[in-house]
Order: structure tokens, then sequence, then C-alpha cells
């Protein structure tokens, strides 16, 4: 069985009619505010309560963001991995030429290369990376991942 619910009736506010609405000026006097006017008026209450709600919205994604990007940032071997997950897919694409296929293999192993710091390995990588990104025969799917390492990659050799 559904609850009940008890509606709340309100006593209907007097209309001015199809000239607009009455509103009360200083000193007792009224003057009636057109249509237009009131549309106007609820455009610019609703773009102000919009505002402050995406305003709001965007700060916590901000927050959340950088707070995740501060945890995302300190370890530098979740990083590494992705990248060597991404490298291991270049490599096992029959699509990429053998030149690059070549080239993403030696990166990835530079990258599993642990005697060496990570930012060493991380630059080595980029280097290899950044010479093979322009090369004309690559697919764009390949080129695009391939920035999308190095850029991650650039993050490790920073710090």
């Amino acid at each position: 069985m559904l609850p009940r619910v008890r509606l709340l009736h309100t006593k209907r506010k007097r209309s001015a009619g199809p000239l607009g609405r009455h509103k009360k000026l200083l000193g007792g006097q009224s003057t009636v505010i057109s249509p237009f006017k009131q549309a106007i008026d609820k455009t610019l209450y609703i773009v102000r309560v919009i505002t402050r709600m995406w305003t709001e919205a965007c700060t916590k994604r901000t927050k959340t963001a950088l707070d995740a990007g501060v945890n995302a940032m300190s370890d530098k071997q979740d990083i590494i991995t992705k990248s060597v997950d991404i490298l291991a897919r270049i490599v096992g694409d029959d699509s990429v030429p053998r030149n690059i296929r070549r080239a993403a293999d030696e990166a990835k192993t530079r990258l599993l290369d642990r005697e060496e710091a990570e930012a060493v390995r991380a630059a080595y990588a980029i280097s290899i990376l950044d010479d093979i990104s322009n090369d004309p025969n690559m697919p764009l799917h390949t080129r695009t991942l391939i920035w999308n390492v190095a850029s991650q990659l650039e993050k490790v050799s920073m710090e």
C-alpha cells in the first residue's frame, strides 16, 4: 500500500491580466511588469542558478582530479607499467610497420630494465619514441598512442 501524500495548496496570487504582474514599489505605489520583462527575469534567475551549480560542480571535480592527479603522479612505477602495456599492444599490432614495432619493443625493453633509475629509463624511452613519431608510414592511431605514452613518460622523467 502506498503512503498518502498530503498536498499543500497555496493561494493563487492575483494576476495583473494579460499585461503582466504588479510589482510593489517603495511608498506603496505599484507598477505593471510586462510578460517580456518577466521572461527575462526568469531566464536570468535560471542562468544564475545554473552558473552557481556549474561552479560548485567544477570546483568539486577539480579538487577530485587534483587529488587523483597527485596520487597518480607520485606513483612513477604505475605510469611506467601502463606505458609498457601500451607499447606491448603496439608491438603486437600487425598493421604497424616493422621498424616502428622494433622501436616500440626497444622502448619497452628500456622501460623494463631495472638496473637504471626510473627517470633515466623514461628518458631513453622518450628519445626512442620521439625518433619514430615522425615516421610517415605510421598509422594515425599508433602515432596518437606513442604521443600519449611519451607525454606520460615525461611526467616520470621530470620528477
